[in-house]
């Protein structure tokens, strides 16, 4: 089986990492909590995912990608850094209001709901959050998940940090506990089918 290597994504890879998570997580639980609604949902994933792929980058995170032979991507996933740098002004203005157009007024309050839940379970320790992992549908079954926790996980130990992420299905589960995540928090259970995990600094 061939596989392709990882590499870091860079901006004008961003629109089509944006248009993979809206076509893979558009029946997400915990996506559904956070971007509620089903009209133009896919879009709507993807303009909201576009503007944090953005913001990540900017604030000295990591998105990681795989992509085919044909220069497509293939999996993609998006790191939030244990020490962000700080965005200017009108960057978190422009952050805030694509997210916000996304979403739609009437939605608005419900998803800013989700998110304080979410991001109030996360640790008050500096860590690594993985925002998003998602592999194509076309890609599944050949290593390219495992191949992009590999990759940054690698340079994630090298710094001594841990690594907090949600597990959304029990494949999942299965796999960061591969990688030595362990169920952490209140009861591990987020609701919206959400499992907080761990992953511990290397040793």
């Amino acid at each position: 089986m061939t596989h392709f290597p990882v590499r870091g994504a860079t901006t004008s890879d961003l629109r089509a990492c944006a248009a993979l998570i809206g076509q893979e997580l558009r029946d997400d639980d915990m996506v559904r909590a956070l971007i509620p609604g089903e009209e133009d949902r896919e879009r709507r994933i993807a303009q909201v995912h576009l503007a944090l792929l953005h913001h990540t980058l900017l604030t000295g995170g990591a998105v990681d990608v795989v992509c085919g032979a044909d220069g497509g991507v293939r999996a993609v996933a998006m790191w939030q850094p244990a020490y962000p740098l700080e965005a200017s002004t009108i960057d978190r203005a422009v952050l805030r209001s694509r997210i916000a157009v996304a979403i739609g007024r009437k939605h608005r309050a419900e998803a800013e709901a989700a998110d304080a839940y979410f991001a109030s379970q996360r640790p008050e320790f500096p860590h690594w959050y993985l925002d998003t992992i998602v592999v194509s549908r076309h890609a599944q079954g050949e290593g390219n998940g495992t191949h992009l926790l590999q990759y940054r996980l690698r340079q994630i130990n090298a710094e001594g940090l841990p690594v907090y992420l949600e597990a959304t299905s029990n494949g999942s589960r299965r796999l960061y506990e591969r990688f030595g995540f362990e169920p952490w928090g209140k009861g591990e259970e987020l609701g919206y089918g959400a499992t907080a995990m761990l992953r511990h600094p290397a040793r």
